[in-house]
Order: C-alpha cells, then sequence, then structure tokens
C-alpha cells in the first residue's frame, strides 16, 4: 500500500468538503492512482486561481515585510520573503532559542513517530510530509516560552477549514517540540488567522477543534486511508465543483444513475439513504420510496422529514428528463405593489469583495419623473470596489427618499407601497452586508436603509 501525503491543509479540505473519497484520492501520490482505480485530478489553472495564489503569496510578503518587520525570524536569501524556508533543523535551532515577542517564518515541522503512536496511526499507511505554518509566534508563559501558530490567509473572512488547519499544525507543533526536545510550549489553546489587510491576527480559542481533530485522528483517518478507494462514500454537492475530482464523480454518477444527482440531496441525507434503506441509485430510491412506510422513514432524518412526495417528483424528472411540478407556490410578483425595486450584487472572486452593483425601479409613474430607471456599477479593479458599494448605497438611498418624500403626511390607505426583489437568500445576504459595512463608515444612507431591510423600519411606514 502507498504511503498518502497528508497535511494540515489537506485535512482542512476534507472537512470543507465533508467527502472521505475526496481525502482518500488526494492523498494518494499521483505516480499510484493509476493502479487503485484513483481518476486522475484535473486541476483549474485559470486567471482567477492564479490571482488567487498570487494574492495569498503578496499577502504573506507584506505581513511580515511591513506589518512585523524585524521581529520574524526568516530564512536567509535574497528576492520575495515568500521563496525562504527554514530547512526542519534551523527550524529546531531557531524555535529553541527565538524570544518572546519573536516570530519564526515557514518553519519545517516533522511529524515525529510520537505524533503516530498517540493516534494509532500507522506511519506506512497514514504518512505526513513536512508541513510550514506561515508564522510561529513567541509569547511569555509561566513555564518559560508559549509558541502559538498563526497561519495568514489573504480574505476578509474566517472559514471553519482555516481553524481545523491552524488547529492541526498546533498538535503538530505540541508533538515536534517534544520530540525535539526544545523548552518551550505548544499553544493548545489558541491559535491566530491574520486576515487579508488587517492590522493584527485574529485569536481563535482552538479547544473545540483540537477535540473533534482528535477524535478524526484516533478513530477515523486509519480507517479512511486503508479502505479501498471504491468502498469509501461520496456525494455530489454544489461545493464540489471545487474539487478536482469533480468530473470524474459527475461521470459516475451520471453512468451509474446515482442518488446524487437529485437536486439539494444533503451528505447527512445521501448517507440516511444509503445507510438505513440501502439506496445508491436513482431505481433504488424509487423503489424505496414505493414500499410502504416509506414517508414515515424519512421523519428520520431532519433534511429529509416530510420530503417524501417532492423526493418521487424529483426522482421521476430525473429519470425521465421531464420537468414535474412540485406544486410549490407561485413566483409571481405581487399585483398591488406601487413601486418595486429589483437589486443585484456580485462578489470579485479573489478577495471576496463586492465589485459589481446594481438596482432597477420600476412603477411609480405618479411619484417619479420616468416610469423606470437603473443604477449599475463596476468596479474595473480592487481598489474602485468601495466606491462601487457608496454608489450603490448612495443611489438607490436617492431613489427611495423620492418614494419617502411622497408618503410623508398621508394617510396609511393614501401611501404608495414598495416591493424589493433579489434572486436568492445569498443575494439578500449580500445586500445586508453592503449596507452593514457603508453604515460602518459613517454612512447615513446605509445607516437609514439597513434600519428598513433588517427589520427596523417605522411601525406602519410604507418605505
Amino acid at each position: 500500500m502507498p504511503r498518502h501525503n497528508l497535511s494540515p491543509s489537506l485535512i482542512a479540505r476534507f472537512f470543507h468538503h465533508e467527502c472521505q473519497r475526496f481525502l482518500r484520492y488526494s492523498a494518494v501520490p499521483r505516480a499510484d492512482r493509476r493502479a487503485l482505480g484513483i481518476p486522475d485530478a484535473v486541476e483549474e489553472h485559470t486567471q482567477v486561481s492564479e490571482l488567487l495564489t498570487a494574492k495569498g503569496l503578496a499577502w504573506e510578503d507584506e505581513v511580515v515585510g511591513r506589518k512585523i518587520p524585524g521581529l520574524v525570524h526568516m530564512a536567509p536569501g535574497g528576492g520575495a520573503y515568500h521563496d525562504r524556508r527554514f530547512s526542519a533543523e534551523e527550524s529546531l535551532r531557531v524555535l529553541s532559542s527565538m524570544a518572546a515577542g519573536s516570530g519564526a517564518y515557514q518553519a519545517t515541522l516533522i511529524v515525529p513517530p510520537s505524533f503516530y503512536r498517540r493516534y494509532g496511526l500507522d506511519p506506512e499507511v497514514c504518512s505526513f510530509h513536512e508541513c510550514r505554518p506561515d508564522l510561529i509566534w513567541c509569547l511569555p508563559d509561566r513555564e518559560g516560552r508559549l509558541l502559538r501558530v498563526i497561519d495568514l490567509k489573504a480574505t476578509d473572512s474566517l472559514k471553519t477549514s482555516h481553524r481545523i488547519q491552524v488547529g492541526l499544525y498546533a498538535l503538530i507543533l505540541d508533538a515536534a517540540i517534544a520530540d525535539g526536545g526544545i523548552s518551550a510550549v505548544a499553544d493548545r489553546n489558541s491559535a491566530g488567522i491574520w486576515l487579508q489587510d488587517a492590522d493584527t491576527p485574529e485569536i481563535l480559542t482552538i479547544g473545540t477543534d483540537l477535540q473533534v481533530l482528535e477524535h478524526f485522528l484516533a478513530d477515523e483517518l486509519g480507517k479512511i486511508m486503508a479502505a479501498p478507494p471504491a468502498s469509501l462514500p461520496w456525494h455530489l454537492q454544489p461545493k464540489c465543483e471545487q474539487c478536482p475530482f469533480y468530473l470524474s464523480c459527475r461521470r459516475e454518477a451520471e453512468e451509474s444513475g446515482s442518488v446524487s444527482l437529485i437536486p439539494g440531496l444533503t451528505a447527512g441525507g445521501r448517507q440516511f439513504l444509503r445507510d438505513g434503506a440501502g439506496v445508491e441509485t436513482l431505481h433504488d430510491l424509487d423503489r424505496f420510496l414505493s414500499s410502504p412506510g416509506a414517508d414515515e422513514a424519512l421523519e428520520a432524518c431532519g433534511s429529509l422529514r416530510g420530503k417524501g412526495e417532492v423526493l418521487r417528483r424529483q426522482v421521476r424528472a430525473v429519470r425521465e428528463g421531464t420537468v414535474v411540478p412540485l406544486d410549490g407556490a407561485s413566483p409571481s410578483l405581487p399585483v398591488n405593489e406601487s413601486v418595486g425595486v429589483i437589486i443585484t450584487l456580485q462578489r470579485e472572486p479573489v478577495g471576496g469583495r463586492i465589485c459589481a452593483a446594481g438596482f432597477r425601479r420600476f412603477k411609480g409613474k405618479d411619484i417619479y419623473d420616468a416610469p423606470s430607471r437603473e443604477w449599475i456599477g463596476v468596479a474595473a479593479g480592487e481598489e474602485e470596489c468601495g466606491a462601487v458599494a457608496g454608489g450603490f448605497v448612495q443611489a438607490l438611498y436617492d431613489e427611495l427618499a423620492v418614494l419617502s418624500a411622497y408618503n410623508e403626511g398621508k394617510a396609511f390607505a393614501e401611501q404608495r407601497s414598495l416591493q424589493t426583489y433579489v434572486t436568492d437568500r445569498r443575494e439578500h445576504r449580500l445586500f445586508l452586508e453592503i449596507l452593514e459595512e457603508c453604515a460602518g463608515g459613517s454612512g447615513e444612507a446605509a445607516a437609514a436603509l439597513l434600519r428598513h431591510y433588517a427589520g427596523e423600519g417605522r411601525e406602519g411606514a410604507r418605505t
């Protein structure tokens, strides 16, 4: 059996995808995949992926070169900071000697035998390759020195995968310190994530994360790595499109008629159907749903409770390739609205900032000079995102202020109503986020809109 190439970043991505197949496939060295029936990975090399990589490296250089200059031990050499790495031997010397208030950039940690013994892992099956936390920071401690992991992330939001990655770094650092005889203690209570453009890292409490990780290492990882790849559970979800094995899984699902083709089926729902009813294919699901007591059995699964009839229609639609009505609510717009506004917003894929925003106001001929109005703003670059957001909020406020002025002083029955539309919940969240962001910058227009759209409008008001 080939040794596996495990790492904190790979384990973090496993927790993101929630897919044992992804972990098993990804951990096998490329040269050994064909022999195990593992398909070739299809890595995307797009302009966006290249920009994301470049942005991450630039952020590392920004932090160690400008945010904390002179406080970081860095491997010697010329060129960009991110190209410099301490060897394992050099890392032990630096970690043994650095003083409180300083850090080591890209120190190399070798997972020691004690780590494998602690979690009952066979290093011939579960092999971690050397890893390099972005920063290991030294803090004063009652027992001497405390070493804390800090990871640099070129994103403006914290993710679960970030917590998992720094947590596993902390466990490996703890074992490496003990194995190397270093006079220091690894911080198992806190870790840092240094988000894009932040002046200081965000310090996280990782005690609960370590409990989850240690359970996974001791009870699950070895079984996943020792199992035949074809035997591991998998399920197609929207986030699978980020996986290098997505195309092969999608092809397999279509060729086998997998139950994964059912829209909206969660990974938990998929596991429930597989473990509880032996459902793997659409044919299996059709058979199960036709059996007595199927609806009652679905009550035991939160995501499938009360959805027996919906599932029956979805199975029919997918198998026959036809449109099958679900008898849901009509998407028709209200008939009696006085003014309608459709809002759209879009994030840019590199930094996650809102880069495009717009609205279209329609109706209200007795209120406005024109029957409709559109406002659209698109940032040409990252530096224009703030201006687009501010311009959108101000333009929307100005447009709705006309309606508010029209209603002012009129009896409720004589006021004109407003309906605002977004495509989905994701866009609704983006809209509230852009209002909160602009309101945080002392934006009166954003604050006024937020009071209405966040449910804090005046009682009895139409706008």
